[in-house]
């Protein structure tokens, strides 16, 4: 790859983590003013798709297909609202960086049911990553100054949302 593709590369994971951590911190705020997960994230649901919707008639020149996309995306969608829904919730309880460490077990959610309904096996050296995944969760809960069981569950639950939508 060469230099400058790297360099955009690079831009765009910087970007991309900057704008989520900025997403959290806001969506925070935004919570403790008007604690109503639900209605946050399908408000910002509704903003993100009216304008994905835009954007995709003015770069391809046609209305987009709702009937066509519709058995597709469903189900994707309820699985993505779900995750915002319970992860915004979770900001209610617990702070963004506790939050953001709970939901980092989406990988182990996503290679428990690769086994289970795809019969996958995972590698040793997968599953001693896992491990230390969930021992680092562990620390973390253990440590938390300001830990509730109903931040931590909520923050779970948005991890196995997230990864059913993977």
């Amino acid at each position: 790859m060469e230099q400058r593709s790297m360099s955009y590369l690079l831009a765009l994971i910087i970007v991309y983590y900057v704008s989520s951590t900025l997403n959290s911190v806001l969506t925070k705020q935004i919570l403790i003013s008007y604690p109503r997960p639900l209605t946050v994230s399908l408000s910002q649901q509704l903003f993100s798709s009216i304008v994905s919707i835009g954007h995709y008639h003015r770069s391809t020149g046609k209305p987009l297909n709702l009937q066509r996309h519709l058995r597709r995306v469903v189900p994707i969608a309820l699985a993505l609202v779900i995750g915002l829904v319970t992860y915004r919730a979770s900001l209610l309880y617990n702070a963004v960086s506790f939050a953001q460490v709970v939901k980092s077990l989406q990988p182990l959610f996503a290679a428990a049911m690769c086994v289970l309904f795809l019969g996958e096996r995972i590698s040793p050296t997968r599953l001693a990553a896992l491990f230390l995944l969930v021992g680092g969760v562990a620390l973390a809960s253990v440590t938390e100054v300001d830990f509730r069981f109903a931040g931590f569950f909520l923050a779970l639950a948005s991890a196995l949302a997230q990864a059913v939508q993977a």
